[in-house]
C-alpha cells in the first residue's frame, strides 16, 4: 500500500486523508446522494419534453426520468452538500479514491 501511495504522490499535486464516504458502512450510503442528484437533474432537464411528448421516450428511459420527480428539494440540497464536501478539499482537481 505504501508503494502505491508513493507512486500516486509522484503523479499528484497533493494527497489528503478524507473521512470515509459511507455514512453507515453501506455502499448505498455513498451512492444514494449521487443517484438523487442525477435523478432530480435529469427530471428538471426533461420535464417539459416529457410533459409534451412522452411517446418519444422509451419506457425504461421515461421511468428513470420520472423517478426524479420524487426527489424532494431537501433531499436534493442535502445530497448536493454531501457530494460537495467530498470534492471541496481538492479545489477542482481530479480526485483518486483509495479504499
Amino acid at each position: 500500500m505504501e508503494a502505491a501511495l508513493s507512486d500516486l504522490k509522484n503523479l499528484t499535486r497533493v494527497q489528503l486523508d478524507v473521512a470515509p464516504l459511507a455514512t453507515d458502512g453501506s455502499y448505498a450510503s455513498v451512492m444514494n446522494p449521487c443517484i438523487a442528484i442525477l435523478q432530480a437533474e435529469a427530471y428538471a432537464y426533461h420535464q417539459d419534453y416529457v410533459a409534451k411528448s412522452p411517446e418519444l421516450y422509451q419506457k425504461p428511459t421515461l421511468e428513470r426520468i420520472l423517478a426524479g420527480a420524487k426527489v424532494s428539494t431537501p433531499t436534493y440540497i442535502q445530497s448536493g452538500a454531501r457530494w460537495s464536501s467530498f470534492a471541496a478539499p481538492c479545489h477542482g482537481d481530479w480526485m483518486v479514491w483509495i479504499c
